[in-house]
This record gives structure tokens, sequence and C-alpha cells, in this order.
């Protein structure tokens, strides 16, 4: 089972290894991966020499079932969090992602979320109480954050268009909906 989940969370495109700005893959790629626990207690992974560390946060959470979440989407979150911050909302209703410095610090976030951002690691670590189902909450946590990604860069166009036309000397009118 832990193989049919490594393949098709690696066909959804949610274990790409973080590329630097100077276009190196951070050595953080043995982080990536899936992590399934067996009836008696111990966990499987795949692939087999996962990182310690993000195996130790996994069982310390009592996860059936988890998986790191590193894409495009994830690469622009990283990007847009500030140094300090500890949680992003993601939706109205008050959904929002703890972000937490490493997986080591899992212990501080809100387990009842299934889902946190690892600052250090550069991934987003998706976690559920059943393999059946974390697929299918995989692609609902993609689709919160591509959500987020979107109108975080629809602000920066608007605001960059917005201060770029100021300096022009052009008058802004407000747009109405």
């Amino acid at each position: 089972m832990v193989k049919f989940l490594y393949r098709r969370i690696h066909q959804s495109k949610w274990l790409e290894p973080f590329d630097e700005e100077d276009g190196e893959t951070d050595v953080g790629a043995s982080s990536l991966g899936v992590l399934l626990r067996h009836p008696d207690g111990r966990y499987t992974a795949e692939p087999l020499l996962l990182n310690n560390d993000l195996a130790r946060s996994v069982e310390r959470l009592g996860a059936a079932v988890a998986f790191t979440m590193s894409s495009e989407i994830t690469r622009s979150l990283l990007h847009q969090i500030t140094p300090f911050q500890t949680e992003l909302s993601l939706d109205p209703r008050g959904f929002s992602l703890p972000i937490v410095n490493s997986v080591k610090d899992l212990g501080s976030a809100r387990k009842d979320r299934y889902v946190c951002l690892c600052r250090n690691e550069k991934f987003v670590l998706v976690w559920g109480d059943s393999a059946e189902g974390i697929l299918a909450h995989g692609i609902d946590v993609e689709t919160k954050l591509l959500g987020l990604v979107r109108i975080s860069l629809s602000h920066s166009i608007h605001g960059t268009a917005v201060d770029s036309a100021r300096r022009s000397g052009a008058r802004i009118s407000p747009t109405r909906a």
C-alpha cells in the first residue's frame, strides 16, 4: 500500500525537490516521501531511507498515514511567508495552515488540522487517519493552497500595476464589482 500511495503522490507532482535560486536541488530531498503505520504500530516508508526526524514526528502525531507535499504551490507559499509567521489563513471559514520551523517542532502544531508547513524542510506535511482518504485530503489541501497562492499573486500583480501607474502620474479609480 505504501508503494501505491507513493506512486500516486509522485504522479500528482507533490514530491518535487525544492530547487534553490542558484539551480541546486535542496539536500532535504530525502525528507520527501510517504509513511504508513501498520496494525502493529510500526511504520513503513517510501522511499525506505526517509529522514529519521520526519519519521519520529509522524509517529509522535500518531498519524496512520502521512506524506510530504513539495510542489510549485508550496514553493510559492514559502516565498510569501515571513520568518516568524506561525500560521497562514487558507479560507474565510477560519481554516489555517500551521507553520513550524522544523518537523522536530510538530508537537506545537495543531494536530486537528492534519496539515502543517515545515519551513526548514521546505514542505507541507499532510497526514490522516486512513490510507484510503489521504489522497483526497491531499487534493483538498492542494486546492486550498492554490487558492491562497492565486489570491496573493492577484494582490501583488494588482499592487504592482497600481504602484507603476501611480509612479507614472496616472489617476487610479477604484474598481467596482
